[in-house]
């Protein structure tokens, strides 16, 4: 297992642990019967930050693997890896919206497809997610998320349960879902590429 793709998933666990603390302060905030007012925005902030991780991890996976292929000055085919490293981080600076293509797409820049590794199971009740599942569940949290950073009405999705007379609001179980989503797809994103560049 390469060292520094092991240090992108590490990173996005520890940064993961502010989305989990809003789950947790939402959870003991507030006992009892009635509307929970503030708790929404708890909510909003943790589907935010976990969509900023996801951003940060396939930055510095696509930074580690490219650290990976480095091949030295002077040995044969630095030519070829210099070519790929100028493209790679021309894609990374203008990567600004993770969503699955452009995630796909910026990974394929230094040669890796997570997808062969995109099959796994979760929720409750549990449920199968494959490569087509995953690619809309990832661009139907990068709606939420813009809609939540432009100050916008929610998308009515499945990805947000509430409903109020101001429109769909997510619940506590929806940041939860989205917090779960996206550590099951860097986990399994992260499986393939220490595969991969061992």
């Amino acid at each position: 297992m390469s060292s520094v793709t092991k240090k992108a998933e590490q990173d996005f666990h520890r940064t993961m642990r502010d989305a989990h603390n809003l789950v947790w302060l939402h959870r003991h905030s507030q006992t009892g019967q009635g509307r929970r007012w503030r708790q929404p925005s708890m909510n909003r902030a943790a589907v935010v930050l976990t969509v900023a991780a996801w951003q940060a991890f396939i930055q510095d996976l696509t930074e580690a693997i490219l650290a990976h292929l480095e091949i030295p000055h002077g040995h044969e085919g630095h030519g070829l890896y210099r070519v790929v490293k100028v493209a790679a981080k021309n894609s990374l600076r203008r990567f600004n919206t993770p969503n699955a293509k452009n995630s796909l797409n910026l990974l394929a820049d230094v040669g890796f497809d997570p997808t062969t590794n995109w099959l796994f199971v979760m929720g409750n009740p549990p449920a199968s997610y494959g490569i087509s599942d995953i690619r809309a569940e990832i661009d139907g949290w990068l709606e939420v998320r813009h809609k939540i950073a432009h100050g916008a009405r929610l998308p009515a999705s499945r990805l947000v349960s509430g409903r109020t007379n101001g429109g769909p609001t997510l619940h506590r179980s929806d940041a939860e879902q989205c917090i779960e989503f996206f550590e099951a797809v860097v986990t399994a994103t992260a499986f393939e590429a220490h595969g991969q560049f061992p």
